[in-house]
Order: C-alpha cells, then sequence, then structure tokens
C-alpha cells in the first residue's frame, strides 16, 4: 500500500518487499550470534539459521586458509567449507554435512567458488535446471528441485576472506 500526501492510499506492489525475508527469524539470528564467542560455532549458527528461509536448500561458508595451511595444495591459496548447512527435501537424509565434505579444498581462481574468492564479483545463477553450467554432473541439484544459486565475496578491509553461498528451489 502505498500512502499519499492527502492521507489517501492506493494498492501497489512494493518492489522492495522480500516474501522470503522473515523479520523474526533474522532478529532471533541477531540475537543468537551477538551473544557467540566461538568463531565456528557463529558459522555453523548462521548456515542453519538461514537454511531456514523458504526457498533455501544449502547455505555454504568457505574460508581462505592461510598460506601455511595450504601445504595439501603446494603453495596455492585455498578455500576450505568451514559450515555448510542443507534443508533437504522430505526423506532426503538428514540434512547434516559429511565429514568427507568438510575436507573438500578449492583453490582460489578455480570453479565458481575459486573465482569469487580472488575477484570479489557477487555470482548469481538462474535456471540451473536448465543451464547447470559448473554444476553439470551434481545429481543433488535436481533431486533436491535446485533452480538458483548464489554467492558473495566475504570481505573485510578490502581483503577477501572467504565466500558465502546458497544454493535455492527458485530462480534467484
Amino acid at each position: 500500500m502505498v500512502v499519499t500526501s492527502d492521507g489517501g492510499g492506493e494498492a501497489t506492489s512494493d518492489r522492495r518487499f522480500d516474501p522470503y525475508f522473515d523479520i523474526r527469524l533474522a532478529a532471533s539470528l541477531l540475537l543468537e550470534i551477538s551473544r557467540e564467542r566461538s568463531f565456528e560455532v557463529l558459522l555453523e549458527k548462521f548456515v542453519r539459521a538461514a537454511v531456514l528461509f523458504p526457498a533455501a536448500t544449502r547455505v555454504e561458508v568457505w574460508l581462505i586458509e592461510d598460506e601455511g595451511d595450504a601445504s595439501a595444495i603446494g603453495s596455492t591459496r585455498c578455500l576450505r567449507l568451514a559450515a555448510a548447512a542443507n534443508s533437504l527435501l522430505e526423506g532426503a537424509g538428514d540434512g547434516t554435512p559429511s565429514d568427507l565434505e568438510r575436507k573438500v579444498r578449492i583453490p582460489v581462481g578455480e570453479g565458481v567458488i575459486g573465482r569469487i574468492a580472488q575477484t570479489g564479483q557477487r555470482t548469481v545463477l538462474r535456471d540451473l535446471q536448465q543451464e547447470p553450467g559448473e554444476f553439470a554432473g551434481m545429481d543433488w541439484l535436481a533431486r533436491e528441485q535446485v533452480c538458483g544459486f548464489a554467492a558473495e565475496a566475504i570481505s573485510f578491509q578490502g581483503e577477501i576472506l572467504g565466500v558465502i553461498a546458497v544454493f535455492a528451489r527458485v530462480s534467484i
């Protein structure tokens, strides 16, 4: 509803309204994480809360490892999966990422996540059912009815620290 200066109103759609945003969920998440003292637990709380949004099927937080930690891939800087949560369709599992997933490393600059960590550029992919691109061959995309993907670099004072990625059942 848009209210005019004469006090009257006319019904119009407000393009700023996001039907997937729940202010109560956001407020409770902010209160919960404000008290957290462990970074790892904070990330876990964040992804578990973010995946509660109706359209989200998977939320991931990837962090760039320090040069010294990247010895498994030589001298290449890489990202490790620091936190992830799933909202699986009924009967598709418990939604908890496996320990194997947590051991995955992505070299900075490789793949969608690696390129975002290198460039800082937001990436949004729509219609993954028809055009999966780099996600081709990932059977869980079809099984979980994933249509969209969005990822954003995590940065602080101009330095990229990692990437937040969201897979959704809607075209983002």
